[in-house]
C-alpha cells in the first residue's frame, strides 16, 4: 500500500483555480519518489487521465470545494485499486473515501497487457451535512432491488417507489402539477386544490399543500381503503367519498363531483392527473433517467401498472429515446379498459390505483409494446407473497405488476426486467393483508 497526501490543496476559489491545483497535485505526485512506484505499477496513466476528472466531478457535483482542506491517494497494487480521498483534516486516514476505482482485466503492464483499464465505482462519504431543505426535496432516487427469491433466475428487479416520502410514486407528479400551476398563475397563495384520487395522488398533493399553505379536497371512490382516507385527513385534507359502481359521466362519480366542487369553490384549482402533462413529464424527467442510470443502460424490459398512463408514458418515452429496443409492458387489472376486448368487458375490480374505465389524455398509446391482464386474485396473492418471501411490503397494484412481470421474466430469461412498485402495503392492511376481508371477497 502506498499513500500520498497534500494539505491545503483545495479551498475557496473559482473552478479554474481549483483545477490548476488538482493538476499540480498529480504532477507533484508523479515527480516524487512515491511516483516511481506509481509508474512501476501502471497507475500513472489512470491518474493522468482519470483522477483529476473524477475528483473534479465529485467535488463539483456536491459543492465540496469550500469544505475540503486536503486530498490523499491510496494505491494498492495487490488489490489493483486506487482510492482518492478528501477531508477537512490532515493527515487523512484510509476512511473518508471519495471514490475507489480498480484497474481490471489488463491492470499492470508488468503482468502483461497494454496498460491500465480503470473501472469506476463511486462511493461518497465526505460531504456537507446531508440535509434536505424540505420534504419534497426527498422525492425520487428510489432503489432497485433484485427479486431473487420470488424469481430465482435473477433477471427481475423492482423499483421501490413506495419509498418516496409520501409513500408512493405519485409524489413525483403531485409536485410537478402544483409547480406547473404556480408558474402559470392557476394556483394562488392560500388556494384550494381539488382532485379525484384513488389515494396516492391525494397524499402527494396533501404533502405539498401542507408545505406550501394550500387546502386540499380529495374526492375518492368508496372502494378505496380506510387507511388512505385516514392518511389524507392526517395531512389536513378534506375527504369526499363517492360511489364506485357508476359511469364516469354520472353526477355521483368522483370525477363529476370533483368537477362540481371545483366550479363551486372560489380560488379552486383541479390538477387533473388524467390530462395534466406534468404527470408523464415528471416520469420522463425523473423516473426514466433514474432507471437508466441505476441499470447503466442495461435494462431490456420495463413493466408498469396502467392507471392514468403517466408513468408508462413518461418512463417509456424517455427510455425508448435512449435505447429504442427497450420493451415496455403495461399490466392492467381484469375489468379495465386498457385490456378489455369489448365495452362489456369493462367492469368493476378491487385492485386499487390502477386500470381505468375511460381513456386518459396522459396515456401515450404508442409507448406500450405488450399488455398483461391480471385478475384481482392473482394480484393479491402475489402482493402477499412479496411480503412473505421478499420482505417487500407493497400494495395491490405492485403485486399486480409483479404478477405480470413474472410472466415476462420467465419468457425472456436473458433480459433484465424492471418492474415498478407504486405504493406501500400499509394502505391495504385492512384489505389485502386481512384474512377476513380476503375470505369475504373469495380470495382465500
Amino acid at each position: 500500500m502506498w499513500s500520498f497526501q497534500s494539505s491545503d490543496l483545495l479551498g475557496p476559489g473559482d473552478a479554474r483555480g481549483v483545477t490548476q491545483r488538482l493538476e499540480q497535485f498529480v504532477d507533484d505526485l508523479l515527480g516524487s519518489s512515491f511516483g516511481h512506484g506509481v509508474r512501476h505499477a501502471g497507475f500513472d496513466v489512470i491518474l493522468q487521465q482519470y483522477a483529476i476528472h473524477l475528483l473534479q466531478r465529485t467535488l463539483y457535483s456536491r459543492d465540496l470545494f469550500h469544505h475540503v482542506g486536503a486530498v490523499a491517494l491510496f494505491l494498492d497494487p495487490a488489490d489493483d485499486c486506487i482510492e482518492v480521498a478528501a477531508s477537512r483534516l490532515q493527515p487523512i486516514q484510509r476512511g473518508p473515501l471519495v471514490f475507489r476505482f480498480h484497474a481490471v482485466s489488463i491492470a499492470h503492464p508488468t503482468r502483461g497487457g497494454v496498460g491500465p483499464r480503470p473501472f469506476l465505482r463511486e462511493r461518497v462519504t465526505l460531504r456537507p451535512m446531508d440535509i434536505h431543505e424540505d420534504i419534497v426535496a426527498a422525492i425520487g432516487n428510489t432503489p432497485l432491488v433484485r427479486l431473487g427469491r420470488i424469481h430465482p433466475s435473477g433477471n427481475l428487479v423492482a423499483k421501490l417507489e413506495y419509498l418516496n416520502p409520501g409513500g408512493s410514486t405519485k409524489d413525483r407528479i403531485a409536485l410537478g402539477m402544483i409547480e406547473r400551476a404556480e408558474r402559470n398563475g392557476w394556483l394562488q397563495p392560500g388556494g384550494t386544490i381539488i382532485e379525484p384520487t384513488s389515494g396516492n395522488t391525494g397524499v402527494g398533493l396533501a404533502m405539498v399543500a401542507a408545505l406550501r399553505g394550500y387546502k386540499l379536497v380529495a374526492v375518492m371512490a368508496d372502494k378505496q381503503s380506510e387507511e388512505k382516507r385516514a392518511l389524507l385527513r392526517a395531512y389536513g385534507a378534506e375527504v369526499v367519498v363517492c360511489p364506485t359502481d357508476v359511469e364516469p359521466e354520472d353526477p355521483r362519480s368522483y370525477y363529476s363531483v370533483a368537477d362540481r366542487l371545483t366550479r363551486e369553490t372560489p380560488g379552486a384549482y383541479r390538477p387533473d392527473q388524467y390530462s395534466n402533462p406534468a404527470n408523464p413529464e415528471a416520469h420522463y424527467r425523473q423516473t426514466g433517467p433514474e432507471l437508466w442510470e441505476q441499470t447503466e443502460g442495461e435494462l431490456d424490459v420495463v413493466v408498469i401498472g396502467l392507471g392514468t398512463g403517466g408513468s408508462v408514458s413518461g418512463i417509456g418515452r424517455y427510455l425508448k429515446e435512449r435505447k429504442p429496443g427497450v420493451w415496455i409492458v403495461g399490466v392492467d387489472p381484469q375489468g379495465s379498459i386498457y385490456t378489455a376486448e369489448t365495452e362489456d368487458d369493462v367492469t368493476t375490480y378491487l385492485t386499487e390505483g390502477v386500470g381505468e374505465d375511460f381513456w386518459p389524455e396522459t396515456y401515450d398509446i404508442d409507448v406500450v409494446d405488450q399488455f398483461e391482464m391480471v385478475t384481482d386474485a392473482e394480484a393479491f396473492a402475489t402482493t402477499r407473497r412479496l411480503s412473505e418471501v421478499e420482505g417487500i411490503f407493497a400494495g395491490g397494484s405492485g403485486g399486480m405488476a409483479v404478477a405480470g412481470a413474472l410472466r415476462v421474466a420467465n419468457e425472456r430469461p436473458d433480459d433484465l426486467v424492471v418492474v415498478v412498485l407504486p405504493d406501500s402495503g400499509r394502505n391495504y392492511v385492512s384489505k389485502i393483508f386481512n384474512d377476513d376481508w380476503m375470505r369475504d371477497n373469495g380470495f382465500l
